[in-house]
């Protein structure tokens, strides 16, 4: 498989200062995707052409979306521009409008100096791996040279997110009733002044739950600052003081969701995933009685829903591994540990509303706090660090790193494993321990990570 030059783990991400996020790139990109629809029409007889942008609030989208648009229309593609709004509305209207793309212009958790762009298909999915790479290759090999030239007049749809908006307030409505004494239960909403802030805390007021929202006042460059799901220390500090029952923090396009307990305690992504998953089973909506997650879950998972007779299927991480594994086996539920979930049919993506409601529903049912919702689940001591790097060196040229992480995985054997990868997003190496202490964890990690920096040292010393 041809190396990726554009694509990682969720589409296209980068400074906005970087070659391939300026507006001249940006350009060039959409022009050839352009070229790309109008192939389909011709070989495929695709009937709706148009292309739907939406994009999060970073200072650096409107610049984007114009450049996008001029390259679209350069081609003679039509664009529709949503406006601000997550990005489980933008892929939920294009799939509802069977466009023949959905963009979401968004670096998700990442800070605003970095954007980005997220590709849906006319069935509201990320686009395939082949695609990316088709894309790639007339991208990098047969793009225009220069500057491109949009028609004289920019004529294109701005419909603001109206239209998007009432079609997926009707899907929630659907797969949620109202219940009377929601607004017995207090939540803390956290939008990480991203998308989410204008539309998130009328969607739960309108479920008559008792909202104060945080972190719904966005600049531009506050996206993700001190709020959201990255930076859960203001959450629990709001929970705690206003004695809610539930905090709910989203990341910058809201694709992502973590929570709060009424301790101020995060719950576990993987307890999540299993108290989804063992509720979807008791309503008879678990297909094949199986949860898909990704190698970066924990071994608890699978300890804690064995219990119940659900099976743990793994891929690798991103939300559209999992997504494309539940659509070849037929499952109807899977996620990411860190926050992206995903519920067949309503979703095709990572919906931190949609998960959300789903959580409030089972605490409104149970009548308990929600640090009780998740005590059938006991996580292992687990260690997560991230180090911050200039080169992703293949961990099959660092020999001695490998050797101590094969060594630790055999030491622990089934008490715990050791498992190191690179962000498909950012810059970052990752380094995940489960041991059975938090000495244990740190012991190991603090090995394996001082031999992988003498080996990056080693193998590039002028770095």
């Amino acid at each position: 498989m041809t190396k990726k030059k554009l694509f990682g783990t969720d589409g296209i991400r980068g400074h906005v200062d970087s070659v391939r996020m300026q507006p001249k790139s940006m350009q060039t990109l959409a022009s050839v995707i352009g070229q790309l629809i109008k192939d389909a029409v011709k070989s495929q007889g695709q009937k709706n052409a148009s292309v739907l942008i939406g994009r999060d609030t970073r200072a650096s989208g409107p610049e984007i979306e114009k450049a996008l648009i001029a390259g679209f229309l350069a081609q003679k593609i039509e664009c529709q521009c949503l406006g601000v709004l997550p990005t489980s509305l933008l892929a939920h209207h294009t799939r509802k409008t069977s466009a023949a793309l959905g963009i979401m212009i968004s670096a998700s958790h990442n800070p605003f100096h970095d954007n980005g762009l997220k590709f849906f298909d006319a069935q509201g999915l990320k686009i395939s791996s082949a695609l990316e790479q088709e894309i790639e290759g007339r991208y990098f090999f047969e793009s225009p040279v220069g500057t491109i030239s949009p028609p004289a007049t920019l004529q294109f749809k701005s419909a603001l997110h109206q239209d998007a908006l009432a079609a997926y307030r009707d899907t929630l409505k659907d797969a949620f009733a109202l219940k009377e004494g929601s607004d017995r239960i207090k939540v803390i909403i956290d939008c990480a002044n991203g998308a989410a802030s204008h539309i998130a805390p009328a969607i739960f007021i309108d479920f008559g739950f008792s909202v104060f929202v945080i972190g719904a006042s966005p600049d531009g460059y506050n996206i993700n600052r001190n709020f959201g799901s990255e930076a859960p220390d203001t959450l629990r500090d709001a929970v705690i003081k206003r004695q809610a029952d539930l905090g709910i923090a989203f990341d910058g396009d809201a694709d992502r969701v973590i929570f709060v307990d009424e301790g101020g305690n995060v719950i576990d992504g993987d307890a999540i995933l299993a108290l989804l998953a063992s509720n979807f089973k008791r309503k008879g909506q678990l297909a094949k009685h199986t949860v898909v997650a990704t190698v970066m879950s924990s071994m608890v998972l699978d300890r804690a829903l064995a219990a119940e007779g659900i099976s743990v299927s793994r891929t690798e991480v991103g939300d559209k591994f999992v997504v494309r594994h539940m659509l070849d086996q037929g499952y109807s539920f899977g996620g990411e540990n860190s926050g992206h979930l995903i519920k067949f049919p309503e979703a095709t993506t990572g919906d931190g509303i949609f998960s959300a409601l789903h959580v409030l529903d089972i605490l409104q049912r149970a009548k308990i706090p929600a640090s009780r919702l998740v005590r059938f689940f006991e996580p292992t001591p687990k260690l997560l660090r991230n180090i911050d790097i200039v080169e992703k060196i293949p961990f099959d040229q660092l020999p001695k790193t490998q050797a101590l992480i094969d060594h630790a995985n055999q030491h622990l054997n089934s008490g715990g494993r050791v498992m190191m990868r690179y962000s498909g997003t950012e810059n970052k190496a990752r380094l995940l321990v489960e041991a059975p202490s938090n000495e244990e964890c740190h012991r190991i990690a603090n090995t394996i990570f001082a031999e992988y920096i003498r080996e990056l040292l080693a193998f590039c010393p002028q770095g």
